[in-house]
């Protein structure tokens, strides 16, 4: 969630996460197990706020904002401590001191402006 702010609360970003909460909902019922959202910005709980009502009650429970200082234990008790990486409290290596395993996990950051310029576009 590197580079979430304020701009994404705006109509358009909004109407998008509508549409993505809608498609899953109709095509997808029941195929999400569980969402752990760490370290995100101090911005996201104002965003997430403005998102809820979009999606159905089933999904939101499945979704969990974790502290910063839970981090480690809550993704333990859903992932095996081999699937997560060093720097989360696991001991999966992504090799060369790599304690995020960006080879294996995408890393995220800033989102691309061409995305962003699509969400603002329709």
């Amino acid at each position: 969630m590197t580079g979430l702010n304020v701009s994404f609360m705006d109509r358009k970003a909004l109407a998008l996460c509508q549409l993505v909460s809608r498609v899953e909902a109709d095509n997808y019922p029941e195929a999400l197990k569980r969402v752990i959202v760490i370290r995100a910005p101090w911005i996201f709980p104002a965003i997430w706020n403005f998102c809820k009502p979009f999606f159905d009650k089933g999904t939101l429970e499945k979704v969990c904002i974790v502290k910063e200082s839970e981090t480690t234990d809550v993704l333990l008790k859903h992932i095996p401590a081999e699937s997560v990486p060093k720097a989360l409290g696991g001991t999966l290596s992504g090799g060369s001191g790599d304690e995020y395993c960006s080879t294996i996990i995408a890393p995220g950051g800033k989102i691309p402006e061409h995305v962003i310029a699509m969400t603002h576009s329709n």
